[in-house]
């Protein structure tokens, strides 16, 4: 979540067969968006380290799920653990949403366009006729953006959370 900007629900409820890894993408579909439309996260280095450590401990052939719940490897994460994750690895009071205002936050002040940085938290804040004329999807200029980051996070991570990065 944090290194994506990912909502809650789109991360909790992410499924392996959303992963391409040779295309560099993850596409969360549109039933799972709060914007009901598909949502495309590049796959930075960082992130590709961390989906392929976490496929090696916890991916069940069983279950598409990447975050499962643990009593039931066919349903989700419950809700309240992702904030508690969160919640637990901050000094200050963390949230998820939290976390997608700090990366808007950060990239807008760091150079990004609002374009992208709206694209990056799956806001999309272009006018509609532009959109219909506009078909660019930006996933190069998202994926730069996610990198310096993520470039950024890792110099804020205490040094017991750097060897998984």
């Amino acid at each position: 979540v944090a290194l994506t900007g990912a909502r809650l629900d789109e991360a909790r409820l992410l499924h392996w067969s959303w992963i391409d890894i040779d295309k560099g993408i993850i596409t969360i579909p549109a039933e799972y968006t709060k914007a009901m439309r598909e949502h495309r996260i590049p796959i930075t280095k960082t992130l590709l380290n961390l989906i392929q450590y976490w496929k090696s401990l916890y991916r069940d052939p069983m279950s598409d799920l990447v975050f499962y719940s643990e009593y039931d490897h066919q349903k989700p994460i419950y809700k309240n653990l992702f904030q508690c994750a969160v919640s637990s690895n901050c000094n200050k009071e963390c949230t998820i949403h939290g976390l997608r205002k700090s990366l808007r936050t950060w990239v807008a002040e760091h150079g990004v366009s609002m374009v992208i940085a709206e694209m990056l938290i799956s806001h999309d804040k272009r006018d509609p006729l532009v959109k219909i004329y506009e078909k660019k999807d930006y996933l190069d200029e998202c994926r730069d953006a996610l990198e310096k980051w993520q470039e950024y996070l890792i110099t804020q991570l205490p040094n017991e959370f750097l060897e998984l990065v």
